[in-house]
């Protein structure tokens, strides 16, 4: 696997990371049938992905931090299993998310 793949499914695990609490919040909302108007819905979904999409910029810019720190302690792109990637991605996400949300 090259660098760029690598890359590319440490942002796919991030990418989960931030479309897990979407959809599971989405699901809650889906149940709830005291407000099923479509225009009322599009504000809301904005005002909620709006901090998930600057968290996934950033995240997904920082996920270049994760590689070169991968690589420097000696990793090897072609020794990772593409599934153990997005794991990382995903953990990645989930410890910055930690880190820097309230």
């Amino acid at each position: 696997m090259s660098v760029w793949a690598l890359y590319l499914l440490f942002v796919v695990g991030i990418l989960l990371s931030l479309l897990l609490p979407v959809m599971l919040r989405w699901l809650k909302e889906a149940r709830d049938t005291s407000n099923r108007t479509f225009g009322d819905i599009w504000p809301r979904v904005w005002a909620f992905i709006w901090p998930y999409v600057k968290i996934a910029i950033s995240s997904a810019v920082v996920g270049l931090a994760l590689v070169i720190v991968f690589l420097a302690a000696n990793g090897s792109a072609d020794k990772v299993a593409w599934y153990n990637a997005i794991i990382y991605g995903f953990g990645w996400d989930s410890a910055v998310q930690k880190l820097f949300t309230k």
